[in-house]
This record gives C-alpha cells, sequence and structure tokens, in this order.
C-alpha cells in the first residue's frame, strides 16, 4: 500500500527537541507514539505534504526489542536495500531534506530506530537521540547517523555498485558489508569518486574480495565465503585508501580508463595500505611480513625426518629460521643422544627450552608455575569403583608455554606485552598423515601451524623408510616421556625390553602415585595409575601389543611422540 512521504514542520520539529530536553526516555520506548504525543501537548501541524509518495507500506522488519546495550546493529543494515526500494520514487531534493528523513525515523520507523541503535551512547540519551532520530548537521550526520536516511543511502549505494558489477555484487552483501564496515561507507558516501556508480562497483568489490581487500580463511589457502562483509581495512586504513583513490582520480580522467586498469590501480592502493600495522585489522590483513619459521622438534621419528628434509631441501621444503626443542628433563636417554646427533647434520639452530624436571615436580605435586595439580593424564580407579582419568596439563606446561616464551624473546617481547601486528610466526608440526586427527588449528592468532608431512601426503611408515635409505646405521627414537600414560603397550614393552633402566623410573613414579603425600593430597577420592589398565605398572603383562599410533591420538596440540 503507498502512502504519502511527509517532512516535519518548523513547528513540529521544534515541539519535538522540546520533548526531548523534558523526557528523552521517550525515545528509548519502543512503543511510544509520537503523534499521540504531539497532540497531548497541543500540536496537531507537525507535518507537511511533500508531493512524493512510497512504494509501499513504509516499515521495516523489528522484533528484537529496544534493550540497551553498548554499539548499535550493522547486521540490520541488510534492510538498507528494501527501504530504498519502499522510497525509491523520493525526488533527490526531497532525499538530502533533513526533515523528511526526521519524519520518517519519528512516524514510520521509530521501532526500528530503537532496535538499530540499541545502546545508549556515551550514556547521554538526549545525545543519543539527536544522534540518531534527528538531523544536526545537513550533510554528515544525515549520511552517517539518522537512522532512516542512513539505511536509505547504504541501499541506495548498494543498489548502484550492484547494477555496476555486472551480476558480481549482490546489493544485499554490499549493504551487509557497508553495515559491518561503516568507515568504508562514510568515506564512499563522502567521495566524489563513488557518485560514479561503476568506481563505487570496483573499489566495493576489491574490498570484498578474499585475497584483495579481505583476508584469506584462518589457514591462508581456504577462500573466506562471498557472504563473507568482513573487510581486512581498519577504519583508519580505509581514511588512507579513500584519500589515496580521490588523488589517483583527480590525476586521470576515471571515465577513459576500463575496469582492468583501474583494478590494478585500486589493487596497488590497496597492497600499499595493507602493508601499514594500524591500516589493518588483524594479524593476518597485514601484508609484506614474511612469517618466522619455526620447526617444532620433538627429536621422534616425524619431526626428525621432516628438519632432515628441510636441510635437505628435498620435496621444496625450506629450512626454518629455528627449530625448538621443549625438554620435559624426563625424555629417554636415546632421544637425548638422537637430539646431540641431530644438531650436527642441520645448519639451522635447534633450540632447547625448558619449564623444569616433569618427573621432580610431579613428585612435588605441582606444575612449574608452583600451583598444584599431577598435570599428566594419569588414569584413576575412584573409591565408588568408577574410572577417571586426570585433566592433561603436562603439553601446555611443559612444551607450549616455554616455546611461546622463547619466541617472545626472540621477538624482544615481555611476557605479558601484546604480539604486535607485524610478528606472525608460522609453526611446523611433525603430524603424519596417519595421525591427521592430531592437527588443530593453533589457539594464538600470531601462530599459525603448519604440518608439511600432511601436506606431502606421507605417511610414518614412508617417514621410516626414507630415513634408512639415506641413514642406514641410525634407528629413529620415540619421543615422549619416560613415564606418559599415553604410552601404548607396545611403547611400554619396548621400554621395558630395552631401556629397563627408565621403565624402572617410570616404575616408581607409578607407585608414587599412590604413596607419594604429596600426590594423594590431591587424588584423595581416587588411585592414580600411569598405565590404562589401572594397575601398578610393574605388575602389567604387555602381551597382545597395540601400534604405536595408538599411544599418542589423545595428544591434542601434537606436540609429543613426534
Amino acid at each position: 500500500m503507498n502512502e504519502p512521504i511527509l517532512k516535519l514542520t518548523a513547528a513540529g520539529r521544534s515541539k519535538l527537541l522540546e520533548m526531548l530536553d523534558e523526557n528523552p526516555d521517550l525515545w528509548l520506548n519502543p512503543d511510544t507514539d509520537f503523534d499521540a504525543e504531539l497532540r497531548k501537548r497541543g500540536t496537531t501541524d507537525y507535518a507537511e505534504e511533500t508531493g512524493a509518495a512510497s512504494n509501499g507500506e513504509i516499515a521495516l522488519p523489528t522484533g528484537e526489542g529496544c534493550a540497551v546495550r553498548g554499539g548499535g546493529r550493522p547486521d540490520m543494515d541488510r534492510n538498507a536495500p528494501a527501504l530504498r526500494d519502499i522510497l525509491r520514487n523520493l525526488p533527490a531534493r526531497q532525499a538530502e531534506d533533513g526533515l523528511v528523513w526526521e519524519w520518517l525515523t519519528h512516524f514510520r520507523l521509530h521501532r526500528y530506530c530503537c532496535e538499530r541503535w540499541p545502546g545508549v551512547r556515551n550514556n547521554n540519551p538526549k545525545e543519543h537521540v539527536q544522534l540518531h532520530w534527528f538531523v544536526r548537521n545537513q550533510n554528515r550526520n544525515m549520511y552517517q547517523d539518522n537512522t532512516a536516511s542512513r539505511t536509505y543511502w547504504v541501499g541506495e549505494l548498494a543498489e548502484r555498485a550492484a547494477l555496476a558489477s555486472n551480476g558480481s555484487l549482490t546489493r544485499e552483501r554490499v549493504a551487509t558489508h557497508l553495515g559491518e564496515n561503516p568507515t568504508t561507507y562514510h568515506n564512499a558516501m563522502q567521495s566524489s569518486m563513488t557518485q560514479n556508480p561503476r568506481m563505487a562497483a570496483l573499489v566495493l568489490e576489491a574490498l570484498m574480495t578474499p585475497g584483495r581487500g579481505s583476508a584469506m580463511g584462518d589457514d591462508e589457502t581456504e577462500e573466506r565465503s562471498t557472504d563473507d562483509a568482513r573487510t581486512g581495512v581498519s577504519s583508519k586504513g580505509s581514511i588512507n585508501l579513500w584519500k589515496r583513490l580521490n588523488l589517483s582520480a583527480g590525476k586521470i580522467l576515471p571515465e577513459a580508463m576500463s575496469d582492468h586498469d583501474w583494478n590494478a590501480i585500486i589493487d596497488d592502493l590497496l597492497d600499499e595500505v595493507m602493508r601499514v600495522p594500524e591500516f589493518v585489522k588483524g594479524r593476518r590483513d597485514l601484508r609484506g611480513v614474511k612469517p618466522y619459521r619455526v620447526l617444532s622438534l620433538g627429536a621422534g621419528a616425524q619431526s626428525t625426518v621432516m628438519a632432515l628434509m628441510a636441510e635437505r631441501g628435498e620435496f621444496e621444503l625450506e629450512k626454518p629460521d629455528i627449530a625448538i626443542f621443549a625438554d620435559t628433563g624426563w625424555e629417554p636417554p636415546v632421544v637425548y643422544e638422537h637430539l646431540a646427533w641431530l644438531k650436527e647434520q642441520v645448519s639451522f639452530e635447534i633450540r632447547v627450552v625448558s619449564a623444569g624436571d616433569i618427573k621432580e615436580n610431579l613428585k612435588k605435586g605441582i606444575m612449574p608455575d608452583g600451583s598444584k595439580f599431577i598435570g599428566i593424564p594419569a588414569f584413576l580407579q575412584k573409591t565408588d569403583g568408577e574410572p577417571g582419568l586426570m585433566r592433561r596439563q603436562c603439553t601446555t606446561q611443559y612444551k607450549l608455554k616455554p616455546i611461546h616464551r622463547e619466541l617472545r624473546s626472540i621477538f624482544g617481547l615481555n611476557p605479558r606485552q601484546s604480539i604486535p601486528k607485524r610478528v606472525r610466526v608460522e609453526m611446523w608440526i611433525g603430524i603424519s598423515v596417519d595421525e591427521a586427527a592430531r592437527a588443530k588449528p593453533s589457539r594464538e592468532d600470531w601462530i599459525q601451524k603448519r604440518f608439511p608431512l600432511m601436506d606431502l601426503g606421507l605417511s610414518r611408515a614412508q617417514l621410516h623408510l626414507w630415513f634408512q635409505e639415506r641413514y642406514p646405521d641410525r634407528t629413529l627414537p620415540k619421543s615422549a616421556c619416560i613415564g606418559c600414560p599415553y604410552h601404548s603397550d607396545g611403547v611400554w614393552k619396548d621400554l621395558k625390553e630395552n631401556d629397563p633402566e627408565s621403565f624402572m623410573e617410570a616404575v616408581e613414579v607409578d607407585i608414587d602415585l599412590r604413596s607419594n603425600p604429596n600426590i594423594t593430597a590431591l587424588t584423595p577420592n581416587a588411585k592414580a595409575y600411569l598405565h590404562r589398565s589401572r594397575k601398578p605398572l610393574a605388575l602389567v603383562d604387555f602381551d597382545g601389543v597395540k601400534g604405536y599410533q595408538d599411544a599418542m591420538d589423545d595428544e591434542c596440540e601434537g606436540l609429543c611422540g613426534v
């Protein structure tokens, strides 16, 4: 149903501002009827005809109420094309009249306005209302803040860009992008370039395309969805980009250039902008930064072969900048001997870091930070007969944290200092394809995990074969703490037969789990064991051996046993 589009009269606007001084909370109530409020105060001539009519009922979807919270609801700008359709008959002169938008905001879109801007700005209701219900400044405020006008112009810009893009953009996608990236919208409205729909389409498409103005996926191999509104350019970066674009347009005749030539200019400017840390939103958006390659070395089969392949340049693997071995202090002697040999085989540094001796800390019932906790995933037999499992903290405390601490030191960062965007680490993890379930993404945004052996499709058996062909006089050790509860029976049996001294160390710790007061105080309602059978390790029969792969499937960080 079409309806006339009105505008506030001077008397109507004056009375509304008077009401705002008296009671700004009227605007925070989505059920406020401004017609009734004005009539109650004796004002009936608050609006007048413009001569324009809508293309349907002037309304937008609502339903989430007017709860006060910080910020706005930029996702609601997806409704902008709908409002632009409803008001498409509005002449240009009226589209720039603040009184039209004030009438629309108060008398047709009040509830929508409440939902679009649910948070009271600076805890100042009057200022909040003046921004979003009124037009304080005929230029900036009308385009940026007044709800009806902003929504309409977002829709208009989205419409122009979509039509000029020859189908590569939809107006809904552009509107969503502009809502999520308000600085892009603000700059576009103030730029003479985007008065040309073709230019608006080219710039917005560049900002919204993965690999151009927006970031790639988390692992930088999968592109983001084409519906993703996110751009990698920050607010400061957007301002700088539009300045550069305007300068470029002032030196040439934009209409005379092909889309191909303009895209080349836009991409060059984007590349310049996105090389400045303050001009991008996130670390992955910053260009021109070479990641610092770190090989997480466990000194087992996978990480050893990965290091040697990189040293030899096989499979086009580049050498890492450094390899870091996190020493728990309780590796089998063969691992330490192997580590010393490996240092002689590679030209890059292998650095050893440690958070302390895990076996000695375990006997004291403490973690490296002094907290009282067992930390290893010991198997529990509760007093009520139910089985249990201790929470595993050893990988985090003895592997992850010392490696991260060392990386901070390499970059000259204090322990609690935020990581600058310029710092990017590519962490190589030695997980083969047959253990792919252990490959997990990094929890730190400044560290990107990479799994070269999985990328090459190499299995554990293939790695052993590769090593035997090149180093026939050596064998690859199994790297894990001597008393790791994740050991399979095969590993326990091998340890017992080939390294009985280390096996007895594990037996002593297993006994300590149930007799050492420092430990038993931490498990008052259960007995702890190193073996999954929940029997004393010394009494376990290691027949029916399982494969080594079973040993580490639950070690989710992928830092042990490699």
